[in-house]
């Protein structure tokens, strides 16, 4: 009898647990930080909100919230530094895209940003609480730290996968950044984007390029590399004689990225991948791998952008 009433006591504890950790109160309340404007694109309208609660949602829709917790600190840097680098930008107006607000959400143009709402719906309602304080403790622990290159705010790009090594600044948005220099990465192959795979019906490649007309010349010497960037990613192709960048290619195929090869079946060019996205700044995946060896994050921003250092704005 003594031992089932200790089972009891047992399991009632931890029952109280479970329901605490996963039925509590829901939302951890705010972290606070300066106000920001922040357009939703979803729903055409810009809400003011602190700044450390909007970066919970942008790390909720930027990286994956099991990711180590050095790591989880390094992109809670970036994200706040990126955020507070658009509103010296834009605190006077003048973005035609979002001019109510300094940011967006859309992760083209700005960074990716999820509501509560959204989170529980992406997790489930039992991760949700677990994610969100874990981001949440990220932005407490880094709270108003920022990374800056000779004193001024950097562009703290990042992608998720670059596939052995980063790319250098300048072969996608055609200036140069010092701290945008190619860095070897050799811890991001756990990524499930790391290889990929698409195949593009022939006339469906021919007709995103306008070369339907010349379908009946086409074979596989149509497509020639033109050149590499020194990372080795696909800088300039020719495709029936036709030249278009790497960039072009990844964006009219949806390719992960320019990191790519090809081969010309019957009936289909067929591309394979190496990484994801653009390649320049921090990688997500390679982040997380310098993680789990032990870095911190302030390591790993100073490994993905050459030169910099971190500052404390609030």
């Amino acid at each position: 009898m003594k031992k089932f009433s200790l089972f009891l006591l047992f399991a009632f504890a931890l029952g109280v647990f479970l329901l605490l950790k996963y039925f509590g109160p829901w939302e951890s309340g705010s972290i606070g930080g300066p106000l920001i404007h922040v357009y939703l694109v979803a729903e055409n309208k810009t809400l003011q909100m602190p700044l450390e609660d909007y970066l919970v949602g942008v790390l909720a829709a930027e990286v994956p919230a099991r990711f180590e917790e050095e790591a989880l600190k390094a992109q809670a840097i970036a994200a706040r530094t990126y955020a507070l680098k658009k509103t010296e930008a834009f605190k006077d107006g003048g973005n035609s895209v979002h001019p109510q607000g300094e940011v967006c959400t859309n992760p083209g143009h700005c960074q990716g940003w999820l509501s509560r709402k959204e989170m529980k719906e992406k997790w489930g309602w039992l991760k949700y609480r677990e994610y969100e304080r874990k981001l949440q403790h990220a932005l407490r622990e880094t709270q108003g730290v920022i990374a800056k290159f000779q004193g001024r705010l950097i562009d703290p790009v990042y992608h998720s996968t670059c596939g052995g090594r980063t790319e250098n600044g300048d072969q996608v948005w055609t200036h140069s950044v010092p701290y945008l220099t190619s860095v070897s990465c050799l811890l991001d192959q756990e990524a499930p984007k790391y290889h990929g795979e698409i195949a593009v019906p022939l006339n469906d490649f021919l007709g995103r390029l306008d070369l339907n007309s010349n379908a009946k010349s086409f074979n596989a010497s149509s497509l020639r590399l033109l050149a590499k960037t020194e990372t080795g990613r696909v800088k300039s192709i020719s495709v029936l004689g036709k030249t278009f960048s790497g960039g072009e290619i990844r964006s009219k195929f949806g390719l992960n990225s320019t990191n790519f090869t090809w081969e010309v079946t019957k009936d289909a060019v067929v591309f394979h991948t190496t990484g994801y996205g653009h390649g320049v700044g921090l990688c997500q995946y390679g982040a997380n791998g310098m993680a789990k060896n032990g870095a911190k994050a302030e390591e790993i921003l100073q490994h993905y952008y050459q030169g910099i250092t971190l500052d404390k704005m609030y």
